[in-house]
């Protein structure tokens, strides 16, 4: 958790270098629309108890969305402008290692430990207060669902990457000529889902269409039983890495049509698969009944900046705070 550090210092100055790195410093994040969308497939897979089992942790702190499937994909459109919030990034990966070279990271709130700790207090009922369920129940909606994609459970070590490919995110590749990461590739659901929040009307509607399609070529009875343990879900996840890391492919040329191809049949089994699985996990969760504390403004904005402010707040003051000491030694 981001902690805050209290120092005497110019507080406006301070705020203002925040958004300024902030907005420089780190990458966007594409897959606002691919979670939107199996958000959206899991509200059609429990009927009106999706939507209403939202709808209910959302009204424990106020929050109003365009559509509670929103919801699902917060996490991604957190970390661009203006809120800019970095601090959750690390929970949305297991970077197991994958590949020729073996290097193990230590990572003790990865995706896999994280989801577990959610998924058992959800299901336990031992995390009470409204801001506390309200915002662990959201962040399971996007890490149960990050949980079914491969580049999210794996980095490779390889010649190319001796010290590993952070999840795809330093794999240049060239995807119709455009140079993107590997990550950004599989996380737009292999360049077929590109669009960020805030959604127009037109995004809606095509997004819509796209749930319907899916659902339709992949219904639930299509599947074999369906888990929702996450170990085992992690582990399907990671084994599918080898997808991901063929040797057809190499860093800063053009994918071939063959693994383009390839990626588009196993994200159009993962997404709707994601979908089912979340449903399912969502029948064993019992919603607490919390009282919405009084409040003049809505989560959704005071909220996460807030939350962007205190991590952003931390290397900061640290880096102000050494550099006066650092300077006064050398003045000694």
């Amino acid at each position: 958790m981001c902690r805050v550090r209290t120092i005497k210092t110019d507080y406006h100055l301070m705020f203002g270098l925040i958004l300024f790195f902030s907005y420089f410093l780190f990458g966007k994040s594409w897959n606002d629309e691919i979670l939107t969308i199996a958000t959206e497939i899991m509200f059609r897979n429990l009927g009106d108890t999706g939507p209403s089992l939202v709808n209910r942790v959302l009204q424990m702190v106020g929050e109003q969305l365009e559509r509670p499937s929103l919801a699902g994909s917060w996490l991604s459109y957190l970390e661009r402008p203006p809120f800019n919030t970095d601090c959750f990034k690390h929970w949305r990966y297991t970077q197991k290692p994958f590949g020729p070279y073996i290097e193990m990271h230590s990572n003790e709130d990865d995706l896999k430990s994280t989801l577990v700790s959610l998924s058992k207090g959800l299901t336990a009922g031992t995390i009470s207060g409204a801001w506390a369920y309200h915002f662990s129940f959201k962040t399971l909606l996007c890490l149960y669902l990050e949980a079914f994609s491969p580049i999210h459970n794996s980095e490779y070590f390889g010649d190319a990457f001796p010290n590993g490919d952070d999840s795809g995110r330093k794999y240049m590749i060239k995807y119709n000529g455009e140079t993107m990461s590997l990550h950004d590739f599989w996380d737009t659901g292999c360049g077929q889902y590109s669009a960020k929040y805030p959604f127009s009307v037109i995004d809606w509607r095509r997004i819509d269409t796209e749930v319907t399609n899916i659902i339709k070529a992949n219904p639930s009875g299509s599947f074999p039983p369906i888990s929702i343990v996450v170990e085992d879900i992690i582990n399907e996840s990671y084994h599918l890495s080898q997808y991901v890391y063929p040797n057809t492919i190499s860093p800063n040329t053009e994918l071939p049509t063959e693994y383009v191809d390839s990626c588009k049949s196993l994200v159009s089994k993962r997404i709707p698969l994601a979908a089912y699985s979340l449903a399912k996990f969502l029948k064993t969760i019992n919603i607490p009944n919390i009282v919405p504390p009084n409040s003049k403004s809505p989560i959704s904005a005071s909220e996460a900046i807030a939350w962007a402010v205190m991590c952003f707040l931390v290397p900061l003051a640290t880096f102000l705070t050494w550099n006066y000491f650092h300077k006064k030694t050398k003045a000694d």
